[in-house]
């Protein structure tokens, strides 16, 4: 099992993969032939036996920071 960062997924059709340890490779997966449904910046963890996704689980799920408020005067 590896531990991947999705790059980025292009008009929910293919969704592309970068390692998370210097070892992986990069690749992408068409979007259907995941069991779970990932979004840019998530961090997952792929086993892949002969081409196909045999276990899917999102580690962490990307959040985009919120913009701290100005206090008021």
């Amino acid at each position: 099992m590896g531990t991947y960062i999705v790059d980025r997924v292009e008009n929910h059709i293919l969704a592309y993969f970068l390692p998370v340890d210097a070892e992986g490779t990069a690749f992408s997966l068409p979007v259907d032939r995941l069991p779970v449904q990932v979004k840019q910046g998530d961090t997952v963890e792929l086993e892949i036996a002969n081409g196909d996704v045999t276990s899917a689980r999102i580690v962490e799920r990307y959040r985009v920071p919120r913009k701290k408020r100005r206090p008021e005067s």
